[in-house]
Parts: C-alpha cells; sequence; structure tokens
C-alpha cells in the first residue's frame, strides 16, 4: 500500500509541474531522481545535496540570514564547474569566512576572494572562483591539493600558498565526512 501510495504521489508531483510547463526544468536537476519510491524512508535517504550543504553551512558558522544565498549560489557553482560543493564550500570559508564584503590586501574581494568579485551578486562571485578553481583543478590534472595551492598563489605557488592548500583540503575533507555521518 505505503509503495502504491508513494508512486501515485511522484506520479502527481511530475504530472503537475509538467502541466505547469516547468516539469522539463526540474528533471534536469541534479537533486531529481526518476525512482519508485519504496517507503517514505527512501525519500530521506535521497536527500538533496543541498540539505548536506546546509549542514555543512551551519558547521562553519556562516551567517543564518545568509545560508538560503550561500547555498543556491554554491550550488549553481557547483552545478556549472563539476566540482563539490564542499570543495567550493572550503574555499569560501578559507578566503572570505562567508564575508561577500571581504577584501584582500593585494585587492581581491569577495566570498572567493577573486578580482572580478561582484559585492551586490554573491552568485556572480562565487561563480568566478569556481571557475577559476576548476582550470586550476584541470591544471593540476585532478590533484586538488595542487589546485588549491595555485588558486591562492598563481602559476608559482609560494610556500604560504601550500600552506593554505593543506588547510583547505583539510576543512574539505572534514564537510566530506560531515556527509558521511549521516
Amino acid at each position: 500500500m505505503r509503495k502504491r501510495i508513494a508512486s501515485l504521489i511522484l506520479a502527481f508531483t511530475v504530472g503537475a509541474l509538467s502541466v505547469m510547463g516547468i516539469g522539463n526544468e526540474f528533471r534536469r536537476q541534479d537533486n531529481f531522481i526518476p525512482v519508485t519510491v519504496v517507503e517514505s524512508k527512501t525519500v530521506k535517504k535521497e536527500a538533496t545535496k543541498e540539505d548536506k550543504l546546509v549542514v555543512a553551512l551551519k558547521f562553519l558558522r556562516a551567517p543564518k540570514d545568509r545560508i538560503d544565498i550561500l547555498q543556491k549560489s554554491i550550488h549553481q557553482a557547483a552545478k556549472s564547474s563539476g566540482l563539490k560543493p564542499e570543495l567550493i564550500t572550503a574555499v569560501m570559508y578559507k578566503e572570505s569566512q562567508f564575508n561577500e564584503n571581504a577584501v584582500s590586501p593585494k585587492g581581491y574581494k569577495g566570498l572567493m576572494q577573486t578580482r572580478w568579485a561582484s559585492f551586490e551578486y554573491p552568485e556572480v562571485d562565487t561563480l568566478f572562483g569556481a571557475k577559476e578553481l576548476e582550470m586550476w583543478c584541470k591544471y593540476s590534472k585532478g590533484d586538488i591539493r595542487r589546485a588549491l595551492a595555485h588558486y591562492n598563489g598563481g602559476m608559482k605557488p609560494p610556500k604560504v600558498a601550500w600552506e593554505y592548500s593543506n588547510e583547505t583540503y583539510n576543512l574539505y575533507q572534514k564537510l566530506l565526512d560531515l556527509d558521511r555521518r549521516d
């Protein structure tokens, strides 16, 4: 009986979205999983990445009034760049501690400390930072520690950039471990 009810609810939801003209966009999102739900517990096990991201943001003590905006911008940047949201979150925390008005002594700005930061649009800032990190990941052939050092120190990262890399990578691992505890 539960199986039938859950399947009907899922079919109704998808059908209603299709009728409203947003079904195709909804189906293309990463967090939509077309499954036949066996029990309501299955739905809980398939929690979206956003839920895990909120846990990570709270763990890092992001401002409560900014969590929704940070979550949205991190998720959009992760989807666009192919990077894990936890990695983007770790870099964002390390660079600005979620202060979108942060400015470094060298003039880098915003959440991700890029040259192209937009204080008005954190989504743009996060996307630029994620795209730059994606570029360094490709350059480093997938070596995240090396990519982080390049992100912080440029083409020839100094010793301090490697320290940043290790600290950020360790934070990234902690955020991944938060996911595994569930």
